[in-house]
Parts: C-alpha cells; sequence; structure tokens
C-alpha cells in the first residue's frame, strides 16, 4: 500500500484535560499516517508510534472488516456509493456464504450470490434489526449506510466461511447490481 493523503482539524480541548480532534481519509487508498506533537507548555512533544489508519478506496459497495469472529461478532458496516443522482433510489443489500457464482437473477439483473440460508435471512429480514439499512433509499449524494449484525442462530453456519454482499439499486429506468463486497468469518 502506498501513503495516502491525510488531513486532521483543529484540535478542541474538552475543558475536562482530554482533547479530540477529527481525522480527515485521503482521497486515495493506502495507509494514512498522523505524526502527533503535543505542546504541554513547557515545549513540543512528539508522541509516538505515529498514528497508522488504513484507507481503503472509494467503491460501489464496501465491507467495513476484512473478517470477524464467530464467537464474538461484531456489526459490520456496509457503505454504499453509488454516484449522485437526482431521482429517487432504493437499495436493497443481500448476502451469502455459499459462493457467487452463478448468481440469480433478479429481474433482468443477475446478482453474484448462491442461494443459502442466509440469503434467505437477508432478503426476509432486509431493513430489520440485524440488518438495519440494508432495505432503504440512497441520499442525493448516492450514499447509504448499513450494518450487518449477526444473529445468534446463523453464527453456526457462517464460521468458517466468506460472507459476500451484493445489491440492487432500483432506479426509475430499472436496476443496477452492485459489484461484490466481503469479510471471512473465523471460528
Amino acid at each position: 500500500m502506498g501513503t495516502a493523503a491525510a488531513s486532521a482539524s483543529a484540535v478542541l480541548d474538552n475543558g475536562d484535560g482530554s482533547y479530540s480532534f477529527e481525522l480527515a481519509a485521503g482521497t486515495s487508498a493506502g495507509l494514512a499516517r498522523y505524526r502527533i506533537v503535543v505542546n504541554d507548555g513547557v515545549s513540543p512533544v512528539q508522541l509516538y508510534p505515529d498514528l497508522t489508519l488504513r484507507v481503503d478506496p472509494l467503491v460501489p459497495l464496501h465491507a467495513g472488516f476484512d473478517s470477524i469472529s464467530a464467537a464474538n461478532p461484531r456489526p459490520v458496516p456496509l457503505v454504499v456509493n453509488a454516484g449522485a443522482d437526482t431521482n429517487r433510489r432504493v437499495l436493497l443489500l443481500l448476502g451469502t456464504n455459499a459462493g457467487t457464482s452463478p448468481g440469480f437473477p433478479l429481474g433482468t439483473t443477475t446478482l453474484p450470490l448462491n442461494a443459502s440460508p442466509l440469503l434467505r435471512h437477508t432478503l426476509t429480514n432486509a431493513g430489520g434489526a440485524s440488518l438495519a439499512g440494508t432495505f432503504g433509499e440512497l441520499d442525493p449524494t448516492g450514499h447509504a449506510q448499513a450494518w450487518f449484525t449477526p444473529p445468534p442462530e446463523l453464527l453456526p453456519f457462517l464460521a468458517g466461511t466468506r460472507v459476500e454482499w451484493s445489491g440492487v439499486v432500483f432506479t426509475p429506468t430499472g436496476r443496477v447490481a452492485l459489484p461484490l463486497a466481503g469479510f471471512d468469518v473465523l471460528p
């Protein structure tokens, strides 16, 4: 990975002995490195080691983790960046752990997701508690954020597999399939 240009906001004194600032990711994928220098009123001191964050490329569909643990699961953010459009667009995100080929047809669009209990769960429970934001509208910039919180009853079926996500954006003129994004579920 290369180095991604990144920036930090001004430092905010929280008034309780702590300070905060916001980090803005760079526009290219790579590692963002922040060298933090503080001044205690006597002299500037550089904190070590440098803060290093991974910056992922902006893609149409992104899973926020490379892997999760079935023994200690956590919610996985799924971010959609479908591009700006003035038309209302509806989104449906679906997942499977049974592979991506041949996929299944959805009207004139084929989603690269094979049938599985997880696919059935994501379809029948879209937008529900374990799938917040997986069914809804894109904002005018084409952005949406969803969360997959693995339900306990599915964890035995997910452990040791790769979960792939895709979705469909419904537009006034048809459907557009989103490319794959996925993560591994470790035991």
